[in-house]
């Protein structure tokens, strides 16, 4: 993002372990050439130390856990929260080969669309908020969460990968009807996720970044988010 007089990465480098230092370099050149300063947004922790390393300063702004799918054990308040759903005839399943003339495109539109109406955000946070896009039927995963039989929400998790293969998803947006059942829901998303890629071998779920929020409710790994600059 071209922010003034910043340049922010909403990411770290995406590359090899071994080229980090070259890509912060790179990167650094590109934004002197722009007579720029620069800003890494959402740095994990192994990132925010090489940073460190090389004079940055990385400040903590909350968490992005992450989920060890092989080894995943739901906590007893996520088990609970799971039982509680199905008694009220919540289901969670994943829907493929959508496209934007399918019906039920148009209505995950709404249901983001009605959902976001919801949510005021502050200009500065307005960037984790997200929107509905048609990209979301092309790479992403898509769960759709149903009550006693109506659509009420959905979740995209996106893939990441290492070394050529897919390594985990990211949980980037999770959409429900205003209104409809809250209990159960995200938890019931997550086990169903968990359950399908595990069986894919996958490593790992991120469940986004919260800014300013610090606890570890879901059984979790933390890594600290940094702004490194």
């Amino acid at each position: 993002l071209d922010l003034g007089s910043y340049f922010v990465f909403l990411s770290e480098p995406l590359c090899a372990t071994s080229d980090l230092k070259r890509s912060i370099h790179e990167i650094e050149l590109f934004c002197a050439r722009h007579k720029k300063k620069h800003i890494f947004l959402l740095a994990g922790e192994e990132f925010s130390a090489l940073c460190s390393q090389q004079g940055y300063t990385c400040n903590s702004l909350g968490v992005n856990a992450k989920i060890d799918i092989q080894g995943y054990r739901p906590s007893k308040n996520m088990r609970h929260n799971i039982h509680c759903a199905k008694k009220r005839g919540l289901s969670v399943e994943e829907i493929k080969g959508l496209s934007p003339e399918d019906p039920i495109t148009e209505e995950l539109k709404n249901i983001s669309d009605g959902w976001a109406k919801t949510k005021i955000a502050p200009k500065e946070l307005q960037l984790v908020v997200g929107i509905f896009r048609e990209i979301f039927l092309k790479e992403p995963r898509i769960f759709l969460v149903k009550q006693k039989g109506q659509n009420i929400g959905f979740s995209v998790f996106y893939p990441y990968y290492e070394n050529g293969k897919v390594k985990g998803y990211t949980m980037d947006i999770l959409r429900k009807r205003p209104g409809s059942l809250n209990q159960g829901v995200f938890e019931s998303v997550v086990q169903k996720a968990v359950e399908v890629f595990q069986a894919e071998e996958a490593q790992e779920i991120a469940l986004g970044w919260a800014p300013f929020y610090y606890r570890n409710t879901y059984n979790a790994r933390i890594d600290t988010i940094g702004i490194a600059k």
